[in-house]
């Protein structure tokens, strides 16, 4: 079985865009040819990856094995290129950043490559990790640091640097209820059914704690580890979903509504190292933290 990288990132494109002529644009290429690499990697598959109802594009529930998969080889193929390119330059500085998949969406990757191609002293190795065992990277000394959301990290333990941030709205069906509201308060939100993330991940941490904060209890219904399959749900079932308002808006999502809320619940995005493994940043990691300020 032969599964090319380019199909590889013609499907992580599609993922995310959920229209063909966008990730055609992403990747520079004719919509044609997504298209029939994404036939041929599904014929290699000997299985459909999408779902196809006019206009609208779905991960199938093999698409959705898929996607974790097609994400790990996409991050070792990055990995060994950029191996290959300190090896042929001698650079002798590393750093090695652990983040994990949601993070992809603030464009994360491309700003190491810009960086990669900036510095000529020192070179990024992007790590993924599941966001519920992020934390585990820094304490082993597996990476130098972490980029993640501020989920009320332990500020005795690990020092934090912000990045930027993003905020909390709420997605729906456009057959939704609520759909036709062009702004909601969190406390309308109160005994609504809703989808969420798997309690072990980031993003429900962070929902939780603001929920409980405002003395709210919205009626989870479904959940999920990853948020394809709660979009695909939400699409067929009467719940809503709190999500990063900018992860959202970038995945060009079609039949559904995006409600920001009235509240700004701001989720920042930092970056995090242990105080037991370091006492500070180097100099070359606080460079990389002040190109991606700027970069984003």
């Amino acid at each position: 079985m032969i599964v090319d990288v380019l199909q590889i990132k013609y499907f992580l494109s599609l993922v995310e865009n959920r229209n063909f002529s966008v990730a055609a644009e992403e990747c520079n290429v004719a919509q044609s040819t997504i298209s029939k690499q994404i036939a041929a990697l599904e014929n290699e598959l000997g299985t459909l990856l999408f779902i196809r109802s006019g206009r609208e594009i779905k991960l199938s529930e093999t698409g959705h094995v898929f996607l974790e998969y097609a994400e790990q080889m996409m991050e070792t193929h990055y990995n060994a290129v950029q191996a290959v390119k300190f090896k042929k330059t001698e650079i002798s500085q590393s750093i090695v950043v652990g983040t994990y998949c949601l993070m992809q969406k603030y464009n994360i990757a491309s700003a190491f490559a810009a960086f990669n191609e900036k510095s000529d002293e020192c070179k990024v190795i992007m790590r993924y990790a599941p966001s519920w065992t992020i934390r585990d990277t820094l304490d082993s000394g597996a990476c130098d640091f972490c980029i993640m959301y501020d989920d009320g990290i332990s500020r005795a333990d690990f020092a934090v640097y912000p990045l930027f941030e993003d905020s909390l709205a709420l997605v729906v069906s456009d057959e939704h209820e609520l759909a036709s509201e062009s702004e909601i308060s969190i406390f309308d939100l109160d005994k609504k059914p809703m989808a969420a993330m798997e309690t072990k991940t980031q993003v429900y941490k962070i929902i939780a704690k603001e929920c409980k904060k405002f003395g709210i209890n919205p009626e989870v219904t479904v959940q999920s580890t990853f948020p394809e399959p709660l979009l695909s749900i939400i699409q067929t079932e009467n719940v809503g979903l709190l999500f990063p308002f900018e992860v959202l808006r970038r995945a060009n999502l079609n039949g559904y509504k995006i409600i920001p809320l009235t509240e700004k619940i701001r989720i920042p995005i930092v970056t995090v190292f242990s105080k037991s493994k370091k006492s500070k940043l180097l100099r070359h990691e606080k460079m990389l933290i002040n190109f991606l300020k700027e970069y984003s």
